[in-house]
């Protein structure tokens, strides 16, 4: 029988996975501890500005005609993901391409600079990475811009 067992301890709380792989199948037993505000790593918040507002993204219908999207990310010290969820359905040959274009800043640092990534997830999303380290809570404004119908 082969036992892993894997603590990890962070600052707003505690993750505890237990897991015990036997020779006839996988037993698993987690256990997820959250202090007060939140967890180990986590997601970063995002709030839609522009062509809707607040926490839920456009509809398909919604940004169907416009061609950009705006949007503010506020992460945490602890926080590593954020995805924005543009819904402009855009083709394999435009995620080719490079698109939507991505144009961040950041408008409130931390007192790190943080380490962020870009990611053209899919057709409808995209996805920001930053790395987990003290000082690193940020806000950052995004905006993504759709190929226009004359470049395509």
């Amino acid at each position: 029988m082969k036992t892993r067992l894997l603590i990890l301890a962070g600052l707003f709380g505690v993750v505890l996975a237990v897991g015990l792989a036997l020779h006839t199948g996988l037993v698993g037993l987690s256990l997820l501890a959250a202090g007060a505000g939140g967890l180990l790593a986590g997601t970063a918040t995002v709030s839609y500005l522009y062509p809707v507002a607040g926490s839920t993204p456009p509809t398909s219908r919604q940004i169907q005609l416009l061609s950009m999207l705006t949007a503010t990310v506020h992460f945490g010290d602890t926080d590593t993901t954020a995805v924005i969820t543009h819904n402009m359905n855009l083709t394999a040959a435009q995620l080719a391409n490079g698109w939507p274009l991505i144009l961040p800043y950041i408008n409130a640092p931390g007192t790190v600079v943080p380490l962020l990534s870009f990611a053209l997830t899919d057709s409808n999303n995209v996805t920001i990475t930053k790395a987990s380290t003290t000082g690193t809570n940020c806000t950052l404004s995004v905006t993504l811009l759709r190929p226009d119908s004359n470049i395509t």
